[in-house]
């Protein structure tokens, strides 16, 4: 199966984040829900590692919720993810993608930098 994914968010409900999906296949649409954490972050993200769904965020649910944590979808199976890590920041990070090597390209106050650099 392959799906289209893209972040929506519900204004009736909260204004809270969720992921939208099409599958290509049956050609339906669902929703998923982002991990409770980053549920109401306005700077979450989706992106791609492999061929995984991962979204980023900051973690409205511990304390320095400035570090961005970043989720993968687990086995293509929706609202279930994994933690992958957590990137320790004293400003606003956002998660723009990966590079083929699996690092993570961030965005910091409007600027991307790229992980391990």
């Amino acid at each position: 199966m392959e799906f289209f994914y893209w972040r929506a968010i519900d204004m009736i409900n909260d204004n809270y984040n969720l992921i939208i999906s099409f599958d290509m296949t049956s050609e339906e649409f669902r929703e998923i829900s982002f991990p409770e954490g980053i549920a109401h972050d306005d700077y979450c993200s989706l992106s791609y590692l492999g061929n995984s769904l991962v979204v980023g965020g900051h973690d409205k649910q511990v304390i320095n919720n400035k570090d961005l944590c970043v989720w993968m979808m687990e086995g293509g199976v929706s609202n279930s993810f994994t933690k992958l890590f957590t990137i320790t920041s004293n400003g606003d990070v956002i998660l723009r993608g990966f590079r083929k090597n699996g690092e993570p390209i961030i965005g910091i106050r409007g600027k991307v930098v790229l992980g391990g650099e």
